[in-house]
């Protein structure tokens, strides 16, 4: 596990997180989006007095058809007292590799949105319970939290109920419910999770897999159960879980 972490990427000051070094000129709308979902958030956790909370991004096309919120990916955004700003810890998949890896990232929240696919302006806020966030705080400055990445292997498609291979949702699923039982003992949240946690069903078409899936470099094809349903952590089964108290939704489509 200690071995798996050295993987972590980007301290403070986050200076080479892969968002702005892919940045251009011509990418003036995709920073005022980035800036105006970022001022959301932040307005909206200083207004609650909220220094820890799970917030997420839109996703692609793709995930916008099976994930009822539209939202594809997510980060725990913590206010650092460290640092004196807000952190983003989140898992993203390194493609250039033979086999998809996972690395988890820190970085600035306007990071986070800036570096998101869709155009459209929306984003999603899920405040967990107060003894729930708490802890998950705790075990940001403690870095308790860090037991919880038990392997680099990622895939988009992973189960949620094992660590065989992992992806960011699931990642985040680990840490809520670490949180929840106040252990960070990777077998007793797997067990918690297993009992309590009800998991995105996703059906999957076969001539879709065939053509589409299996050549996706962030899925390992052979994860696929063999009735072609995938059983996974999505955002809106975040979403539809128990432990969070607020859930705010921001798009500026809202007025039309």
């Amino acid at each position: 596990m200690a071995e798996a972490w050295l993987e972590f990427r980007n301290d403070p000051p986050f200076t080479q997180f892969p968002a702005f070094t892919r940045y251009k000129p011509d990418d003036k709308q995709r920073m005022h989006r980035a800036r105006l979902l970022t001022d959301w958030v932040l307005n909206t956790l200083a207004e609650k007095n909220i220094r820890l909370a799970i917030v997420a991004r839109e996703g692609s096309r793709g995930t916008q058809k099976v994930d009822e919120t539209g939202m594809g990916h997510a980060t725990m955004a913590v206010y650092d007292p460290r640092f004196g700003t807000w952190i983003g810890h989140h898992q993203l998949s390194d493609r250039s590799q033979k086999e998809p890896l996972g690395h988890i990232w820190r970085s600035t929240l306007l990071e986070f949105f800036f570096d998101q696919k869709s155009e459209r302006t929306e984003a999603l806020i899920l405040i967990p319970e107060p003894a729930i966030r708490d802890r998950m705080y705790q075990a940001i400055l403690s870095e308790e939290y860090k037991a919880l990445y038990p392997t680099r292997d990622y895939n988009l498609i992973s189960r949620y109920d094992t660590v065989d291979t992992l992806h960011c949702n699931q990642w985040l699923l680990l840490q809520l419910t670490a949180a929840r039982i106040d252990n960070y003992d990777l077998e007793a949240v797997l067990s918690e999770i297993r009992k309590t946690f009800r998991p995105a069903e996703i059906p999957v078409n076969p001539l879709i897999w065939w053509l589409y899936l299996r050549w996706q470099d962030n899925i390992r094809p052979w994860e696929l159960p063999d009735d072609r349903i995938v059983r996974t952590v999505t955002v809106e089964s975040l979403y539809k879980s128990d432990f969070f108290e607020e859930r705010l939704f921001y798009s500026d489509q809202e007025a039309d």
